[in-house]
């Protein structure tokens, strides 16, 4: 089932994008801070990925730019591997599997086996493991 295009409005995608700015941005900012100041984050870009964070969402909805489950797929291990290599690891095993499971379930059409087991990127990061399948994703209320 695909949304309406927020594309048909462009005072909604206009105050959606004001609202994110707003609301979504200062918060990414202290947050990236905070992990910067316990060492849980390293990286040079901290005003930068504030102020992307918040876009990403809009890149990644299909009703804004339509994909495909694959293409949904790749968008999105894209963003996790370029995030990674800025230095922002925001996703485990788990999260993968369950954000994975759930793009599968939004766009109802089967994954192929092998789109899903991308073990490493250029910058090294690992961000899916070999027991990752989509046999064992934990749903919304089980994390």
């Amino acid at each position: 089932m695909q949304a309406i295009s927020i594309l048909k409005d462009p005072h909604i995608l206009a105050a959606a994008v004001g609202e994110n700015r707003r609301v979504l941005t200062p918060l990414w900012l202290e947050l990236l801070e905070e992990g910067i100041k316990d060492g849980s984050i390293k990286t040079e870009y901290i005003k930068e990925l504030s102020e992307l964070l918040p876009l990403i969402n809009f890149w990644l909805m299909p009703s804004v730019f339509p994909a495909t489950e694959e293409e949904l797929l790749h968008k999105y291990r894209f963003v996790t591997e370029a995030l990674a290599c800025m230095g922002l690891l925001l996703y485990d095993d788990d999260m993968i599997s369950f954000i994975e499971k759930f793009i599968t379930d939004i766009t109802e059409t089967p994954m192929s086996e092998n789109t899903h087991k991308i073990k490493e990127t250029p910058c090294g990061y690992t961000f899916m493991s070999e027991k990752a399948d989509n046999n064992n994703v934990k749903r919304g209320n089980e994390l």
